[in-house]
């Protein structure tokens, strides 16, 4: 998994990265195909040129990269937008595949799960975090040293659904001891990181054909909860009013969006209540 400090260096450069998406000319390929390392451990050097392969979702406000090696798929995931760190954190996040490319949602992991993070939050009820976005001060309302904590010590399980040709969910212990782990880590800066590892062949039937054959292609993407806002009282006010301000799209630090717009007001709390959500319809793993 990334170290603190390969976390620290990629949100420094994580603004000047973020430019290369917002360029015509960027990952425009109709096939994404799968970044190679040899070894897991190559995944902790974080370089400028690592950060120009990844990925930026514009409507889901993540960027994401996958590799693979001969026995594993990694994905690593970041999101810096509040709002959308909100929505992981109290409903949870699926990374979901489909091997036949038709971004069906066949094989997934569901980490953090819905309502796994409520401990964190019992300080701030619905009716409390609403207020809060009103006045544009929700960007200020996590304690990432604590959520770090609490990542690393006690939120120890997650759920997966479609492996070994089980249908229904799976609560499974996320220590590796099946193979699949997922974890979620804030760095100093306050960006959300995340990252999976999944063995090849939990996922295809025949690994080795996938890794062969650029033409075998797959479906991936992930996929947040919606959080359950409390209704709002009669004329749109509660608390007194509303504060001025929307929300853009994409994702910078400490909320600030490319445009401007923090995570606030109507619109912040309109986005809470919808999934956040992407898929890649084509992507090919690499071979040697």
């Amino acid at each position: 998994m990334f170290t603190q400090k390969s976390k620290i260096r990629l949100s420094v450069i994580f603004t000047a990265a973020l430019l290369f998406f917002l360029l015509p000319s960027c990952k425009t390929q109709s096939v994404y195909t799968i970044n190679r390392v040899e070894q897991a451990g190559d995944l902790n050097q974080t370089t400028s040129k690592s950060i120009e392969d990844m990925h930026y979702s514009k409507d889901a406000r993540m960027l994401y990269s996958v590799y693979n090696d001969d026995q594993n798929l990694y994905v690593v995931m970041s999101v810096t937008d509040k709002t959308v760190q909100k929505k992981i954190l109290m409903a949870g996040l699926t990374f979901w595949m489909d091997t036949i490319a038709k971004k069906k949602e066949q094989l997934g992991i569901t980490f953090p799960r819905a309502g796994s993070m409520k401990n964190s939050f019992s300080k701030m009820n619905k009716e409390q975090m609403m207020q809060q976005m009103q006045n544009g001060g929700m960007q200020q309302s996590m304690n990432y040293a604590e959520l770090n904590q609490k990542f690393s010590s006690s939120l120890n399980d997650m759920e997966i659904v479609g492996f070994n040709n089980k249908k229904e969910p799976e609560i499974v212990f996320n220590q590796n001891v099946n193979g699949i782990n997922a974890s979620i880590q804030f760095d100093e800066e306050g960006t959300l990181h995340y990252q999976a590892s999944i063995p090849l062949k939990f996922i295809f039937s025949n690994p080795a054909e996938y890794l062969n054959n650029p033409n075998k292609v797959f479906s991936f993407g992930f996929k947040t909860g919606a959080v359950d806002m409390p209704s709002m009282p009669s004329g749109g006010r509660p608390g007194g009013g509303m504060a001025g301000g929307g929300m853009a799209s994409g994702g910078m630090r400490g909320g600030a969006m490319p445009g401007g717009g923090r995570p606030g007001g109507m619109s912040g709390m309109q986005e809470l209540s919808k999934t956040s959500k992407f898929w890649v319809k084509e992507a090919h793993l690499s071979g040697k």
